[in-house]
């Protein structure tokens, strides 16, 4: 049991506590190769990370070049490139204001965790109107049949 309070302890005042206990686990179990452990699951983070930026950002030129379509936005989002078939312009201005974001929230650790947090907000927020528009839709076409 003291061991564990001492690894509690550790996490608490490191400065990347999930690394620290990869390394110790491993070290403790296997009685070395630690820190290669920590390395690969760290690549493999930054690996997820970055692809769900990227399925985030396609799956948001692709709204934008829908909801172009219905002219709830710019006209100019929905155009398709000729040669590849992508809605390039959507593309540049979904790369831009991820980069001005991205930007803005390695200022500084508060506007990371407030972009992180914002974030989270959102998506809670989206996908609650979301099922409050499929429940009332759902109602209304039960109604009129």
């Amino acid at each position: 049991m003291d061991e564990l309070n001492l690894w509690i302890s550790a996490a608490a005042a490191s400065g990347s506590p999930l690394g620290d206990i990869i390394i110790r686990s491993v070290n403790s179990l296997f009685g070395g190769g630690g820190l290669i452990v920590m390395i690969v699951v760290a690549a493999i983070v930054a690996t997820a990370i970055l692809g769900t930026t990227l399925s985030c950002m396609n799956t948001g030129v692709r709204v934008t070049y829908a909801i172009s379509h219905d002219t709830e936005v710019p006209e100019p989002l929905g155009k398709l490139n000729p040669r590849y078939g992508t809605p390039a312009i959507g593309v540049w201005v979904m790369t831009l204001v991820s980069a001005g974001i991205g930007a803005f929230g390695v200022l500084s650790l508060t506007n990371l965790t407030a972009v992180t947090l914002l974030s989270n907000f959102g998506t809670f927020l989206l996908y609650g109107i979301t099922c409050i528009v499929a429940v009332l839709a759902f109602k209304m076409n039960a109604v009129q049949c």
